[in-house]
């Protein structure tokens, strides 16, 4: 489960990095992908999911946005 938790640190972090580099290549799918894995990363973090799990949850996600 802390390994879950620390994946999804490092998920964000790079979430981030990849957001910004999108955005200054102007890149609108880009900054698109970063963002879902931000929130991948997060759903890792908050409820020391794996990864699977945490994809499995952000597509149910957005599935309940639409």
């Amino acid at each position: 489960m802390e390994t879950d938790i620390e994946k999804g640190e490092w998920k964000i972090i790079k979430g981030h990095i990849k957001k910004i580099w999108s955005e200054l290549k102007r890149d609108k799918a880009g900054v698109a992908r970063a963002e879902d894995e931000l929130v991948q990363g997060e759903f890792q973090k908050a409820f020391g999911l794996s990864q699977k799990k945490a994809k499995k949850r952000l597509k149910a996600w957005k599935k309940q946005l639409k």
